[in-house]
This record gives C-alpha cells, structure tokens and sequence, in this order.
C-alpha cells in the first residue's frame, strides 16, 4: 500500500499517517466531516513534505 492516510478514532479524533519517512499526527474537530478532514491531510501533507 502507498500513500495511505488511515483513521484511528480515539477520544481525541486523531490521524495518523507515515509519508516520505514522516510521521504525522493530527488532531481534528469531531464536528469536521471525516472525508473533509482526510482530503485536508492529503492535500497539506503532498504540499509541503519536500519541506520537511
């Protein structure tokens, strides 16, 4: 599997994701759909990972 964003549903509706060596972990508001969420890592994570 690549670039693979996965849900992990915990009282603190949390994200985790491994892209280009990188570990993320972001925190979302439970009131935010979750394809809206998804979309907004996807797209912040592809914009800026050469900067990390």
């Amino acid at each position: 599997m690549t670039d693979l964003i996965s849900v992990n549903v915990t009282s603190a509706n949390e994200l985790y994701t491994y892209y280009k060596g990188n570990i993320y972990h972001i925190g979302y508001d439970l009131g935010q759909p979750i394809d809206e969420v998804v979309a907004f890592v996807k797209e912040f994570i592809l914009l800026n990972a050469d900067d990390f």
